[in-house]
């Protein structure tokens, strides 16, 4: 039967309805429960909203965000202090813990999706120009650096989750140009989303603080001349972070 007639049931007669069951893959009986249940689910997965979190100065802040009429708006903004030991490096330590605090959160404000994306500090990041031959594009270079056996880092590539932002700097060969790399641990992303996934997540991107606040100067970027600069300052509570 149509749900709409079920419903109809439901309203005409609770006791019939109580006794009518209907099973799908010989195993979910169908209540109001379930069907609201169900309801819900079918609204996360075709919700075009998102989910903002930041693991930060042993804080979780949540917020939703909906691009309407190309413009972003936010809804249901949350921070919550969190204990010194649930965050190691901007990444939660206990994941079933921080999964069931990020459900709560999405349930207290209603947040019906499962896209997130998340931004971490930049404890958790490790950041260096890098150089590749002056023909590449962006994803050639990514290529490049994963073939290539003339290591620039102190860390296996294969271990690191990473992205490349073509920097403005002019190298010192003309045969070369400049990158800037960023780069997570692959155990600490894997951490992450599976911390997310226990909360009924999907980690859609992976964003850093600095790198956020410095693609906001993407035009006064270009605009700089030689030997300018731009200096970005973050007062953290135990640290002052420099960008440049």
């Amino acid at each position: 039967l149509p749900i709409y007639l079920l419903l109809g049931y439901y309203f005409v007669d609770r006791e019939f309805f109580a006794r009518f069951k209907f099973v799908a893959n010989s195993k979910l009986n169908l209540n109001m429960e379930n069907v609201f249940s169900l309801f819900k689910n079918i609204k996360k997965e075709i919700s075009k909203r998102c989910v903002i979190i930041e693991f930060s100065d042993q804080n979780l802040k949540l917020v939703e965000a909906k691009l309407i009429n190309k413009k972003i708006s936010f809804r249901a903004f949350r921070s919550i202090k969190l204990p010194s030991e649930a965050l190691d490096k901007g990444v939660p330590t206990d994941k079933e813990k921080m999964s069931k605090l990020i459900s709560d959160l999405l349930n207290e404000e209603n947040i019906n999706t499962k896209s997130a994306s998340v931004v971490l500090n930049s404890e958790s990041i490790f950041i260096k120009n890098i150089y590749t031959p002056n023909n590449l594009t962006k994803f050639q270079a990514i290529k490049y650096l994963n073939s290539s056996p003339n290591q620039q880092l102190p860390i296996p590539i294969s271990q690191l989750d990473f992205d490349l932002i073509e920097s403005h700097e002019k190298a010192s060969k003309k045969t070369e140009k400049v990158f800037l790399l960023i780069a997570i641990p692959k155990k600490l992303t894997n951490q992450i989303s599976e911390t997310l996934n226990l909360a009924n997540l999907n980690l859609k991107l992976l964003d850093f603080d600095c790198i956020s606040n410095t693609r906001l100067l993407y035009k006064e970027q270009r605009n700089l001349k030689a030997r300018e600069y731009i200096l970005l300052l973050d007062f953290k509570k135990d640290a002052t972070l420099l960008t440049l």
